[in-house]
């Protein structure tokens, strides 16, 4: 009886693991970010879209659960306008991300929807005045992810991202004081929304 039990039970986690989705795979997207205006009580302006990337390692916690920290990169330019200034400056945006993910099959092991929310930091740098900044960020998004086939180690992934960097533009990080004859204190929060597309691949 305790070996019929024992037989079960191992049986029993096999199949569970099996229906898992990989332990731990690379993510790899690249795509487009739009506009992002912003304004504070002193200046306006914004956040051209443009090409923008990132990399991620996800592992997954049980069935239809995984987390990953990801790598967001774009570089880019931004319009400034102010009382007596009027300019573009070219910029960076960085973001270190973790988010967890939730994933729900669609019809088949092949195809599969997915959301989640990420916490992270942050990163941004002004070309013109090598001025920097980091702030918290946050960020939402979904997608689909699709194999060839339910054993394949490479799948196919469409993502829509929101990414949020909190008081993340003061006025030395856009168009920098030094020379400018002009300072800001204040902020603007940015948003930033964009469609991507990229691989996955199992690792173990």
């Amino acid at each position: 009886m305790r070996k019929s039990l024992l037989i079960l039970a191992i049986l029993f986690t096999y199949s569970n693991v099996q229906s898992q989705e990989p332990k731990l795979s690379l993510n790899a997207l690249g795509g487009y970010v739009f506009n992002d205006n912003f304004s504070t009580p002193d200046y306006y302006g914004t956040l051209k879209g443009g090409f923008q990337w990132q990399v991620g390692l996800e592992a997954g916690l049980k069935n239809f659960y995984g987390i990953e920290l990801y790598y967001v990169r774009q570089d880019g330019t931004a319009n400034i306008n102010a009382p007596l200034i009027s300019k573009e400056t070219d910029v960076a945006m960085n973001y270190v991300m973790l988010g967890g993910k939730r994933y729900s099959y669609l019809g088949s092991d092949k195809l599969m929807a997915w959301g989640g929310l990420s916490l992270g930091a942050a990163f941004g740098h002004n070309k013109s005045s090598d001025d920097d900044f980091t702030k918290f960020a946050w960020g939402a998004r979904c997608g689909l992810k699709a194999k060839p086939n339910s054993q394949s180690a490479v799948a196919f992934l469409f993502q829509v991202q929101l990414l949020s960097a909190v008081q993340a533009g003061s006025g030395g990080f856009y168009f920098g004081t030094t020379g400018s004859g002009v300072g800001y204190s204040t902020y603007s929060t940015i948003y930033q929304f964009g469609l991507s597309g990229g691989i996955a691949i199992r690792m173990k």
